[in-house]
Formats: structure tokens, C-alpha cells, sequence
């Protein structure tokens, strides 16, 4: 409806003063109480105002909401009566119920800069340079790296192109060293080694019948070995098989309906227990089964169709048929398939989908002989019965019974999920779930012990996928990785691409930003990895310094360009006082108390603060006024505090600075523009260290507490209690690509979240904090809860 686009939207921004549904973030903002109809203005004494009469002569600011545009919002607002809104869709209940299961969001995600480059060194050798091939930038939401919501366009195609084929070069250049070894292989044999082993591991799981002959096909038509291998390379690199983490997961109720239907067959009475893999040797589709291109088989009411299947797959005591098939309900009824093979009924299943859905047959103690199969639509009952039809698109034969058999291991067969999931839920498989683990612990493509679990049924229970996280933290890659997390948490890659008067800071090179982003870098690499240290050691006044940045600083100890810890630094160390994020939160030549203070509150914190106003222009240009004249009765010169205070002192920007940015932002002056301490700023005015954080642990609970500048801070954040339960928020959105309570505040387009969903992510970061509480508030502790939490292995399509 209109009213909730213009509520919602940016051209009046009330969403961000009052909330999604009038529960203003602020206490300096009224909550709107959708029952009222009548209301007063200060300004204009006893006159009662309608809601849409208010809302067009007050808000945002006069005259801006015309009285259609107040019409419109009005009528929007008076919905929340109706559905109740206003009281709980912000406030999903966050006590988890005992038998309760939280699902994850079904997603595909497109590989990020930096996955892209780990996997293609790890696949290839090659070392990526996402910029030097085009590669466009990261989707960040809410400061994280994001790919859940993002597309290939003709940039991401050509640069995605141009990394496959500079991998396959480099990969011929070295024999394609650690890919395969065709020595002693002819072309075809070469071919099969290629997509049975190594395609398997650059599409996380084995490929498909049509998958290795397609690739099986280019490297024979090149007739040349190191040829079709490159070409070959070069495509598997660039599919979006590759290029893409599947999350999606296999629906319940298929996997219900596969699985009684096999307990319902004669021939096998006992259900496969989990440990007992299958593997998939044989696949009729496409021409195999006489179909164009995407068709499909259609049997009509009691039609057959039959085939000798001797040649293409040799039966033995344990065998498997799976059939990809859909039906048409007609009647209240759906039709039903009967599966024979030499005249003998395997069995019989109710096809009660419209889209397509994989029905099993188990197959037990069949002559070796036997060949031929028919499937037959039996039409059951009632008056539409001829037109119930069955549409199938392939058939696949396998072997149950362990892991030593020959032949991709397409898909493995699962226990029937607990009676508790959700019939619309899905499960990852092994192979998606190895897949999620690797990128999660270590930010690149599966290791062979992680795709040999998934193979194995090894990443069936809680227990064994935390053996899994618990090899991976162990790992070099995994340090690297929750680095690079901490670096996205506090922003302080921005250091990267700052730029400073170089008049004033002749020193700050790119050498000395570089050194700044690593050293952010290695103090959570300790603070995360050696120990069992809580996350608040971040604020600790140690650092790790080269002799570089250790020169820069004033500081001694370092004596080459290896990173070593510095303990003791006193006026500065940790992360908020380091060069990273002073001056990377800082402008051209002086610091920025307002970029720092508002960092920490929703960066560390997370105290989300509500985007400037939009009508801040006018009001903006009258303060820069003002200011002026106050600089010149100062004799030309002031503080930059007082530059800040003066230009946010009055609406609509008091409403925000007076209390929750001011006051932080001022206590951090004691660090200039270039990230290093000082007691006197640009006009040689002294600093003034004392600042004050007004609502510790959220913005409205009327906590003060003063320090004295930037290590003052760094003290209270230390003992903080907020500090660790944000930082199991923010490593929650990092991993699942979703906010607990919201996608994304500012983006109008963001899709929002259910109130299950809500409740559901609440559920988990509770059970994080739990796991981090236990373990004397290390970080690991927290991502190893999530990581065996019921959102990964299931999903919803929310």
C-alpha cells in the first residue's frame, strides 16, 4: 500500500525516527499509538489535530507531507490495529522452547572476492587479483560482506571468465601440478580420472552422469592431453556450479515420502540405517530415454513405459532406483507408480507432487540377470482418474550398502527426519554442509578430509560436525579467516583507502596503512586463537607491531618487518586505540569525534543509530553560519570539539548528538587524524580528554559512565557485558548472511523477517552467548555453538 511506502521510504524517513511500527529506537522520538485519532501540538495549544492532519503539518517538517501524503500514511498506521504489529513483531519471544528447531534461510551465495581468491589458490595455485581482473566489488550489508541476495551481471561474467582462464594458464604452465596426473592415461581414461576426482572437488560434490560426460566430452574433442585439460579447467571454473555455495538442502517431505515409501515394499522391510551410503553407478534421462532437451516422460492413465536396463546397470542384493518424478491431481486424487522389473513389483508410490520430487525404491536379492523395467501410471479411482498423468525425467540405479563401491557418490541416502521438522523445512546435504563448514572456519573450498565426511555420512550428528569445527579452528587458515572477520566487524580496512594532508602527515604512506590493517588483524588472531581469552581483550593496551608502524607510533621494541606483541603501551593499544581505526575514522586533516563515537556504538556495541535526518541541508547551512561568527568573536580559532558542539547543539541534530554521540565521540580526541596521541590539536588548543558513554548496554537505559580519553574507554568496553553479546550478533550475520532481527535497517528493498524466523535466530544467538559464557567468553566457543545449531543443517524458504 502507499502509506507503508512512504512510511517506509526515504523521502520522509519515519520508519527511522519511529520505528517499523511506532516503537521509536530513541527515546527522544514519541512512540505513535495507532489508537488515537486525535491529537495535540505544543505549538498549537488546544487545537485537536487528526492523525493525517498532524502528519501533514508537522512531520517531518512543514508543508513537506502533503494532505494526500498524510491521507495515505495515516491509513497505513491504523493497519497495525488490526494486526497487532505495533506490540510484537519487533519482540519475538527469545526463550527457546526445549523440542523447539530454528531453520535457516534456503539461499545460494555467490562466492565473495576473497572466497573466490582462497579457493582458486587452494583448487589451482593460482594466485587471484580480484582488482586486476575487474572483479567487482563485495555487496556489504550491514558492514559484512553479503552475497545472498547478489547476481552475476556482465561485469561479474566477463571478470569471472577472465580469473578461469588466467587459473587454467597457470595451471597448464605448471603440468597441472597437484590437479591430476595423466601419465600412463590415454585421452578418455585422462578425461574420466579428471571429472570422477578433481571436478568433484571444484563443485564441492561429485558431478552428475550429464555433468562428467559434458566434461569428459571437451577434454577428448581438444585431442590433446594438456589441451582438453585447459579448456576443460577453464569451463568447470567458470560454471555456476562453482561459483555459487548452495544452501538450498532437499525438502522433508520428498525424503519422507522416498523413505516409507521403501519401508512400505516388501522387498525390504528394514529401513537403511544412516551409515549405510549409497552410491549412484547408472542414470536414464534425456536421450537415454528417447526425450529433447528438457522434456519429460509422460504416462498417461494405466500407460508403461518400459526398458531393458541389463547393459546399463547390472542388478545385484542391495540395489536402488530412484525416479525424478511430478503428477496431476485430479479428482482429490493423485496417481500412483508402480515400479516392475522382469514382471515382479518392486513397488508402489503415490506421486503426490506437481513439481518435480525424487520417489525411492529399494531392491533386494534380483537374479543378476534381470533387465527389464517398467513404470506404470495406475490410474486408481473416480471420475477424473484418466487424466491423472505422471511425468518423469529420469531414472537412476545405485548400490546400497557402504562406501567401497566404484562411481561418483552423487547423493546419500538420509534417515527420515525427526518427527518435529517441519514438513516445508529442507536438509542440507553432507556435501552442502561441508561445503558451509569450510567457508564458515575457513573462508575457502573443502578440504579432501571434509569432503571424505561428507561422503562417509560423517556430518550426520551435532557431535561429529563439531569434530569437524574443532579440526578446522585448528588450522592456519581458519586464524586468517576470523582476522579478516574482526577487520570487517570494526570497518578498519577503510585504512586502506583513507587519505591524509599530506602537508601535515607526511608519513601516513601506504606502507604505514598497510601495516595499520594487519595489525588489527593479529590482535584478534590472539585474542580469538591463543588461549581461551575473552573477546573483550581486543581493548588490552598490547598491539602487534613491525618496526615500521612501531617507528610511526613512538613506539620501541620491533626490529624488522615481522608483526611481534608489544605489551604495556599505555597511551595507546588494542583495537579502539589503534591506527586503523583513529584514522580511519578521521577526515582529510582532522579527527572525526562523531565517526568514532558512532562506530563504537553500533559497531561494538550494536546501539543502532538512525540516519540523519532529511531535512538536515537547511538547518546544516544556518549552524556553518553561526559557526563562522563564533570562530571570529574566538579570535579564529577553536577546538574541534567545540566546531562539533556548535554545529549539532540545536534540532534536529541535538536529538542524537546531545547524548549518544557527543559525549563518546569527544572522550576520543586524544588521538589526531593520522592515529597517533596527542594533548594538542591542529590550532594548538589543548585537548580536552573527558568524555562520557551515556547508556552502556542500550542506548535508553540511563547508564553513565565518564572516562578519560581513548584507554578510558578501552577500560570500560573491556569489562563490558555488551560488548560480548554484540559480537555474537554481528558473527551471527557474518555466517548466515542475516541480521537476527532484520536483513538490513536502511535499505528499503531489504526482505524482512517473520516473526518465527525472529524468534527462531533469537533462539540461536542465545544458545551463542551461552556456549561463549561457559568458555570464559572466547569467541570460538560462540561460533562453534552456531556452527552445530539446527539453522545450518535446516532451512526454510522464507
Amino acid at each position: 500500500m502507499r502509506g507503508k511506502e512512504l512510511y517506509e521510504g526515504s523521502a520522509y524517513s519515519c520508519i527511522n525516527c519511529h520505528g517499523k511500527t511506532g516503537q521509536s529506537p530513541l527515546p527522544v522520538f514519541p512512540n505513535i499509538d495507532p489508537s488515537k485519532s486525535e491529537l495535540l501540538h505544543k505549538t498549537t495549544g488546544s487545537r485537536i489535530w487528526s492523525l493525517a492532519d498532524y502528519i501533514t503539518a508537522f512531520m517531518p517538517a512543514p508543508d513537506k507531507c502533503d494532505a494526500q501524503c498524510g491521507a495515505d500514511i495515516a491509513s497505513y498506521i491504523a493497519t497495525w490495529l488490526d494486526s497487532g504489529s505495533n506490540s510484537s513483531s519487533d519482540n519475538p519471544a527469545e526463550v527457546c522452547e526445549v523440542d523447539s528447531v530454528s531453520y535457516g534461510r534456503r539461499q545460494l551465495r555467490l562466492l565473495s572476492r576473497a572466497e573466490l581468491t582462497q579457493t582458486l589458490k587452494g583448487l589451482t595455485g593460482y594466485s587471484l587479483q580480484p582488482v586486476d581482473l575487474g572483479v567487482p566489488d563485495d555487496a556489504v550489508v550491514e558492514g559484512f560482506v553479503n552475497h545472498t541476495r547478489s547476481f552475476v551481471t556482465q561485469a561479474h561474467y566477463d571478470s569471472y571468465i577472465a580469473a578461469a582462464e588466467a587459473a587454467a594458464k597457470y595451471a597448464e604452465s605448471k603440468n597441472f601440478a597437484g590437479i591430476i596426473d595423466c601419465s600412463g592415461k590415454n585421452l578418455a581414461q585422462c578425461a574420466d580420472a579428471f571429472t570422477a576426482n578433481y571436478a568433484s572437488k571444484v563443485f564441492r560434490r561429485p558431478l552428475t552422469n550429464q555433468e562428467r560426460n559434458r566434461y569428459s566430452s571437451i577434454i577428448t574433442a581438444a585431442g590433446d592431453t594438456k589441451a582438453g585439460l585447459k579448456f576443460a579447467l577453464n569451463a568447470i571454473l567458470s560454471s555456476p556450479n562453482f561459483l555459487y555455495r548452495s544452501e538450498l538442502g532437499v525438502d522433508v517431505a520428498t525424503i519422507r515420502t522416498q523413505i516409507d515409501a521403501v519401508n512400505r515394499e516388501r522387498r525390504q522391510p528394514a529401513q537403511p540405517t544412516p551409515s549405510q551410503g549409497r552410491t549412484i553407478l547408472a542414470t536414464l534421462e534425456g536421450a537415454s530415454l528417447g526425450l529433447n532437451g528438457s522434456e519429460a516422460k509422460r504416462i498417461n492413465q494405466n500407460q508403461t513405459y518400459g526398458k531393458n536396463v541389463k547393459s546399463v546397470f547390472p542388478f545385484s542384493n542391495n540395489n536402488i532406483i530412484i525416479v525424478r518424478a511430478k503428477g496431476a491431481k485430479l479428482g482429490g486424487q493423485w496417481p500412483t507408480l508402480e515400479l516392475t522389473i522382469d514382471g515382479t513389483s518392486i513397488g508402489k508410490v503415490e506421486i503426490n507432487k506437481d513439481t518435480f520430487a525424487q520417489y525411492t525404491f529399494r531392491v533386494r536379492n534380483l537374479n543378476v540377470n534381470a533387465g527389464f523395467l517398467k513404470v506404470k501410471n495406475i490410474r486408481g479411482s473416480g471420475s477424473q482418474a484418466k487424466n491423472r498423468y505422471i511425468e518423469f525425467t529420469s531414472i537412476k540405479f545405485g548400490k546400497l550398502g557402504g562406501t567401497t563401491t566404484t562411481g561418483p557418490a552423487n547423493t546419500t541416502i538420509v534417515a527420515k527426519p525427526p518427527s518435529n521438522i517441519d514438513s516445508d523445512a529442507y536438509v542440507l546435504s553432507q556435501y552442502e554442509l561441508a561445503t558451509f563448514l569450510a567457508y564458515t572456519f575457513t573462508g575457502s573450498t573443502p578440504d579432501n578430509a571434509l569432503l571424505n565426511a561428507a561422503k562417509n555420512w560423517a556430518l550426520d550428528t551435532p557431535e561429529n560436525i563439531q569434530k569437524q569445527i574443532k579440526r578446522l579452528l585448528n588450522t592456519e587458515k581458519a586464524k586468517n579467516h576470523f582476522a579478516n572477520f574482526g577487520a570487517q566487524w570494526l570497518h578498519t580496512d577503510n585504512i586502506l583507502d583513507v587519505s591524509k594532508d599530506t602537508d601535515l602527515y607526511p608519513d601516513f604512506t601506504p606502507e604505514i596503512r598497510t601495516a595499520m590493517a594487519r595489525e588489527i588483524r593479529e590482535i584478534f588472531k590472539t585474542v580469538i586463537f591463543d588461549g581461551n581469552q575473552p573477546i573483550t581483550s581486543i581493548f588490552n593496551d598490547f598491539s602487534f607491531l613491525n618496526k615500521s608502524l612501531a617507528d610511526y607510533y613512538g613506539v620501541s621494541g620491533p626490529t624488522n618487518n615481522n608483526f611481534v606483541r608489544v605489551n604495556n603501551l599505555g597511551t595507546r593499544g588494542g583495537v579502539l586505540a589503534s591506527g586503523a581505526f583513529m584514522a580511519g575514522l578521521a577526515g582529510l586533516d582532522e579527527s572525526s569525534p562523531i565517526k568514532r563515537a558512532v562506530s563504537v556504538r553500533e559497531n561494538l556495541l550494536c546501539q543502532p543509530l538512525p540516519p540523519m535526518p532529511t531535512d538536515i541541508d537547511s538547518a546544516r547551512d544556518d549552524a556553518e553560519n553561526a559557526l563562522q561568527n563564533f570562530i571570529d568573536s574566538q579570535g579564529g580559532a577553536i577546538t574541534n570539539k567545540q566546531n562539533f558542539h556548535f554545529l549539532t547543539k540545536d534540532a534536529p541534530c541535538s536529538d542524537c548528538h546531545r547524548e549518544f554521540i557527543n559525549p563518546l565521540g569527544f572522550g576520543m580526541e586524544d588521538f589526531d587524524a593520522a592515529g597517533r596521541p596527542r594533548t594538542k590539536d591542529l590550532n594548538n588548543l589543548n585537548i580536552d580528554l573527558m568524555g562520557e558513554l551515556i547508556g552502556t548496554e542500550t542506548l535508553t537505559d540511563g547508564n553513565v559512565k565518564a572516562f578519560e580519553g581513548t584507554m578510558g574507554l578501552s577500560k570500560i568496553l573491556e569489562q563490558s557485558t555488551q560488548v560480548p553479546r554484540c559480537f555474537v550478533q554481528k558473527g551471527f550475520r557474518s555466517v548466515m548472511g542475516v541480521g537476527h532481527k532484520y536483513y538490513d535497517h536502511i535499505a528499503e528493498d531489504a526482505p524482512e523477517l517473520s516473526d518465527a524466523e525472529k524468534a527462531g535466530y533469537a533462539c540461536v544467538i542465545s544458545k551463542m552467548s551461552g556456549a561463549m559464557e561457559s568458555k570464559n567468553m572466547n569467541a570460538k566457543a560462540a561460533f562453534e555453538a552456531l556452527g552445530i545449531s539446527d539453522i545450518v543443517r535446516y532451512r526454510k524458504l522464507y
